[in-house]
């Protein structure tokens, strides 16, 4: 496994996500109002909307499709149903960079 960069922190405003490129895969990374970083599957479970253009809160996405909420830290599911969870990946901040392991 190894570090990959999403690239420049100053391209992710704090409470927005965005879709990142790591290897073969999407993935959605979102920081949140108080500069904490997350990274998750790209698309919601229950119907497949983009998770990076939903409302970040703090610690939570929801969905812009049927605004199911997600724990950003856990994957778990926390409206809608609880066994839809998110497949979450480690992310770090390092020199102004978000990093992911792959």
């Amino acid at each position: 496994m190894a570090l990959v960069s999403l690239g420049s922190l100053d391209d992710l405003r704090p409470g927005t996500g965005r879709e990142c490129a790591v290897g073969d895969r999407v993935i959605a990374v979102f920081r949140t109002a108080d500069g904490r970083l997350f990274a998750t599957q790209p698309h919601c479970p229950h119907a497949g909307g983009r998770l990076a253009e939903g409302m970040v809160g703090s610690r939570r996405v929801i969905c812009p499709q049927h605004q199911w909420k997600f724990d950003l830290e856990t994957g778990t599911c926390v409206s809608g149903e609880p066994e839809a969870c998110l497949k979450t990946y480690q992310v770090t901040e390092t020199e102004g960079k978000a990093w992911v392991m792959d």
